[in-house]
C-alpha cells in the first residue's frame, strides 16, 4: 500500500455555494529560483516583503513559488482568486503563540486544511476538506544520521537503523523523518517538538498509526508515504480514522494534469494533482464560479 494516500470522508469546505472537495488531494509543485511575474501577482505585500528579505535571491524565488502555489491550490478548493485568499496562523496547540502556530485560511471563513513543505526543486501541498493534515518531502542527500538519530530518533527506531546496511541507513533515516514532521505539522507543533517522542515505525511500509497529541488535538495519526519523483521521500498525516484510499502515485498518475468534465485545468504555476481522490474525473471539487482559468 506504500504510495497510496489516505484520507478521510468529505466534510464542508469553501464559501456558500462553493463545492465541497470530496477528500484530500496532493499537489505537485516545481519550484524554479528565477522570479516569476505571476508568482508575484498573486502573493500580498507581506509576502512579497518577505521575499526581498531572503539573502539568497533564488531562495527569495522559491519561497515565492511556493507560496503562490499555495494560493492557487486554496483558491482553486474554495472557489475564490488566488490573490483573495488570506492566510494566517493559529495559536501554537503547544504553547499558545500566535506566531508559529499551524497555517489558516482566514478569508474565505471555511473548514479547510492545508499543509506545504518543499526542496529546493520540488513542493507539495495537501489540502484536506476538514483540518488538520500535515505534509512532508525532503531530498534524498548525504546526513549526519549519527549526530541527528541522537536528537529525533526514538530508542526503538535508534536500533532499527543501527541494524541496517549503511547503505539503506539514509532512506530509512527519512522515512522517519517525513513521517514525524507530517505529523508534528498536522498536530501544529512542528519540529519543535521532542520528536524522540514522536515513534512512527520506520521498518514499516506504512500507512502506520502514530500517537501524538498537542494540546487538545488529535492524538492519533495515519501516516502514508508518498511516491512523488526520484530523490524524494515524502509523507502525508491525517488523523486517525476508517481510511478512504485515493489512486496510487505509483500506478502513473503522478504528474498528470487535472481534468474536471474534460475541461484541462492549469492553475498557472505548473501545479499538478500527485494524488487523485476516489472516484476518478470529477472526484476532485470543480472549479467556482470566481476562479480565473
Amino acid at each position: 500500500m506504500t504510495g497510496r494516500t489516505v484520507t478521510t470522508p468529505p466534510g464542508k469546505g469553501g464559501p456558500a455555494g462553493a463545492p465541497a472537495p470530496a477528500d484530500v488531494a496532493v499537489w505537485s509543485v516545481p519550484l524554479s529560483d528565477e522570479p516569476d511575474d505571476r508568482d508575484l501577482a498573486v502573493l500580498d505585500a507581506a509576502e512579497r516583503a518577505r521575499m526581498r528579505r531572503y539573502v539568497r535571491a533564488a531562495d527569495g524565488s522559491r519561497f515565492a513559488a511556493g507560496r503562490a502555489a499555495t494560493r492557487r491550490v486554496l483558491g482553486r478548493h474554495l472557489g475564490v482568486p488566488a490573490a483573495a485568499v488570506r492566510l494566517g496562523r493559529r495559536r501554537c496547540p503547544g504553547c499558545g503563540s500566535p506566531q508559529h502556530g499551524p497555517p489558516v485560511v482566514v478569508w474565505p471563513e471555511t473548514s479547510l486544511g492545508f499543509s506545504f513543505s518543499g526542496t529546493s526543486v520540488h513542493a507539495l501541498v495537501a489540502v484536506a476538506p476538514n483540518g488538520p493534515v500535515g505534509v512532508d518531502i525532503e531530498a534524498v542527500r548525504e546526513l549526519d544520521i549519527g549526530g541527528l538519530g541522537a536528537r529525533c530518533l526514538s530508542p526503538a527506531e535508534a536500533r532499527h537503523l543501527a541494524g541496517l546496511d549503511p547503505a539503506a541507513r539514509a532512506g530509512a533515516f527519512l522515512r522517519a523523518w517525513t513521517r514525524k514532521e507530517a505529523v508534528t505539522k498536522a498536530a501544529g507543533v512542528g519540529v519543535a517538538t521532542d520528536l524522540r517522542a514522536v515513534h512512527v515505525s520506520p521498518e514499516l511500509s506504512g500507512p502506520v498509526e502514530v500517537s501524538f497529541r498537542a494540546g487538545s488535538g488529535p492524538g492519533r495519526w495515519t501516516v502514508t508515504d508518498l511516491v512523488v519523483r526520484p530523490g524524494t521521500v515524502a509523507a502525508l498525516a491525517r488523523p486517525a480514522g476508517p481510511p478512504t484510499l485515493v489512486d496510487d502515485p505509483s500506478e502513473g498518475h503522478a504528474g498528470r494534469e487535472l481534468w474536471h468534465h474534460g475541461e484541462r485545468f492549469e492553475p498557472g504555476g505548473g501545479e499538478t494533482l500527485l494524488a487523485r481522490p476516489a472516484g476518478g474525473r470529477g472526484a476532485v471539487p470543480p472549479p467556482g464560479e470566481k476562479h480565473a482559468r
